[in-house]
């Protein structure tokens, strides 16, 4: 048995490129309220604890029992490879909903 939030982030995809110095996201929100929710999505982007990247915050609208996917596209002036071992570059992606 699994509870979830009726409104909630529900999806993630993530597509970075080091070539092109840029990162894009793609988040589906859904909101099984009786009610429409308006509100602000951010995303943070830290290694080692330290912000490495900041997208500005958008205005999202999800309708009552429904699903919005947003798309964030945002360039990154000094990417770096993520990965495990050796390489040992691993990013944590933060999404808030306010």
């Amino acid at each position: 048995m699994c509870l979830l939030p009726q409104l909630r982030i529900d999806d993630v995809y993530v597509v970075t490129s080091v070539r092109q110095k840029s990162l894009t996201v793609e988040i589906t929100i859904r909101n099984e309220t009786d009610a429409g929710w308006s509100g602000t999505l951010s995303l943070t982007v830290t290694r080692n604890g330290q912000i490495k990247l900041q997208l500005l915050s958008q205005e999202v609208l999800v309708e009552a029992n429904t699903s919005q996917t947003v798309r964030l596209t945002t360039s990154w002036e000094n990417p770096t490879l993520w990965g495990g071992r050796p390489m040992a570059n691993l990013s944590s992606t933060f999404f808030k909903l306010r």
